[in-house]
């Protein structure tokens, strides 16, 4: 079961999996070359989650501000789009990382369009 859920984890980026199978191969003392191998890689990737877990953050507080609210609100599409080039270069792999990826670009494509159409709307 730990080899399954390393690879499995591994593939899936599921950080539960790997957690428990890292755990678990510490503790049965695996030695085979291609186990020790499965255990590097499962230990690499959880580094990765942890970095796409705080890319995931940056994308959510970039989408806090700079929405145009009240009328004296300034829009801002420039801070989303600087994390959406960070992730972006980063490539996001886990289902989390993938729809905050997708929202904080719709989000940065409305409030440039938003910023450009500011204050063109003809008065009656």
């Amino acid at each position: 079961k730990t080899r399954s859920w390393l690879d499995q984890g591994i593939k899936e980026h599921l950080r539960d999996k790997l957690t428990w199978a890292v755990e678990s191969f510490e503790k049965l003392k695996m030695e085979k070359p291609a186990d020790k191998k499965l255990y590097q890689d499962a230990r690499d990737e959880l580094v990765r989650l942890d970095k796409e877990e705080k890319i995931i953050e940056e994308l959510d507080s970039s989408l806090k501000t700079g929405g145009f609210v009240e009328p004296n609100d300034t829009i801002d599409y420039k801070t989303a789009a600087a994390a959406v080039s960070k992730a972006e270069s980063f490539v996001m792999l886990t289902e989390a990382g993938i729809a905050s990826l997708k929202r904080c670009t719709y989000f940065r494509d409305l409030r440039e369009a938003m910023s450009s159409a500011e204050g063109t709307k003809d008065k009656a």
